[in-house]
């Protein structure tokens, strides 16, 4: 009898870990329709989806399709959040006083730019678009 309640909490312990490393819920999804992406996530139409994670692998095979937030647990190349316009800009600094804060990239006109509220992103498109280079891109200073 002993052997079967080891086995028992064994399984209990892994399904667990199992559990905390999946999401319990819907998650949001970004969306490129089949035959509608013109391969770029800044110029195809996209749609936010709830999805829910085991639907993970059947979109899969839409080119651009994402999660909006980091998903740690999803499989590789679907770990990291698209942002909430679905741009895939990504992040870059914005320096107020007292040092560095991470800003949400976002879409416009086929770019990604600065959000506003930032030195650069309060400028006029094109001149909006931030400096540097990947990892290193910067807003300027929060304003």
């Amino acid at each position: 009898m002993k052997p079967v309640l080891a086995v028992v909490a064994f399984l209990g312990i892994v399904a667990t870990f199992v559990a905390m490393g999946t999401p319990q819920g819907p998650v949001a999804w970004c969306h490129f329709p089949p035959g509608q992406w013109d391969g770029s996530r800044l110029t195809s139409p996209v749609q936010i989806i709830e999805l829910d994670p085991s639907g993970v692998n059947g979109h899969k095979r839409h080119a651009g399709d994402g999660p909006v937030d980091n998903q740690p647990s999803f499989p590789p190349g679907f770990q990291t959040g698209l942002g909430p316009d679905c741009s895939g800009c990504g992040m870059a600094t914005a320096t107020p006083p007292s040092g560095g804060t991470a800003v949400q990239l976002m879409k416009q006109d086929g770019k990604c730019v600065c959000p506003p509220g930032t030195s650069i992103g309060n400028m006029p498109f094109p001149l909006n678009v931030p400096t540097g280079t990947s990892p290193n891109l910067s807003c300027g200073t929060l304003q």
